[in-house]
């Protein structure tokens, strides 16, 4: 394992769920404070899309003193783009998924296997290590998980990261936005090496079932046990009776939580 030198970020353009502007993603700002408290310098802000994004400012807001712009190549795999720029970095940080657009949360995993090197999502802290790195993991119900990463290593970082971004107008004057192109020596290569880009065919999504859920009638109490430990929610198995008896009891049951009206 090697010792962390540089760290990178990775930065996606949002859209502002009410006026549809072009602003920074929360995911990304986040992963950005986490990669600037990690005392390794500034951080290689790297973003794939247009320079003259309007999202590009409010990461400059946030910390991110220069970003490197790559323009799109239709021939040339974003992953494989990004992994040419980030041959040399240590720690690559970004959010677990982009806020607009397929946000697939793909990019991590494509990424990775470009570099070849590990992956791990739902990432909370960042702990440098004179071999490699710690990172603390995000589980469900509280509970959380120490692991331990070589360099280089790609980390998702979750929105609940304790990270405090701070927008100052300054930052945004005085940082640099810099455009530059990807050129490969050789034919780009997709992932498990297609050289030439996979043909999609796109299919109507099919008709979800709506799921009744009655209303949560546990105290509050029984509601906090549930959320940190496993416990049963009960319910009544009728296996006894008539067709009419089993109905009355579905009608109780739906009457009680409110599914339909009394």
């Amino acid at each position: 394992m090697s010792e962390v030198r540089r760290a990178a970020v990775l930065l996606s353009s949002a859209r502002h769920p009410e006026s549809g502007v072009a602003c920074a993603a929360h995911n990304d700002v986040v992963a950005l404070q986490v990669a600037r408290a990690l005392g390794l310098g500034p951080p290689h802000a790297l973003h794939y899309g247009d320079c003259l994004d309007p999202a590009l400012q409010d990461y400059l807001a946030f910390g991110a003193a220069r970003i490197l712009v790559l323009p799109p190549d239709p021939h040339l795999p974003m992953a494989q783009a990004l992994a040419t720029e980030l041959a040399d970095a240590a720690v690559i940080l970004c959010g677990c998924r982009a806020e607009s657009g397929a946000a697939s949360g793909l990019l991590p995993f494509e990424l990775a296997q470009s570099l070849g090197c590990p992956v791990l999502t739902d990432v909370l802290e960042v702990l440098p290590q004179p071999q490699g790195l710690t990172a603390v993991q995000f589980l469900p119900r509280g509970r959380r998980r120490r692991v331990d990463l070589p360099c280089p290593a790609v980390l998702a970082i979750h929105p609940l990261a304790p990270a405090t971004p701070r927008y100052a107008y300054a930052r945004r004057l005085t940082g640099v936005i810099e455009s530059r192109r990807v050129t490969l020596a050789g034919p780009p290569l997709l992932a498990g090496g297609a050289a030439t880009p996979t043909d999609w065919q796109l299919e109507a999504q099919p008709r979800q079932p709506l799921r009744l859920k009655g209303a949560d009638l546990r105290s509050g109490h029984e509601r906090m046990t549930a959320a940190v430990a496993p416990v049963a929610r009960g319910g009544q198995v009728i296996t006894d009776g008539t067709s009419r008896d089993q109905a009355r009891a579905i009608l109780a049951y739906m009457r009680r939580h409110g599914l339909i009206d009394r």
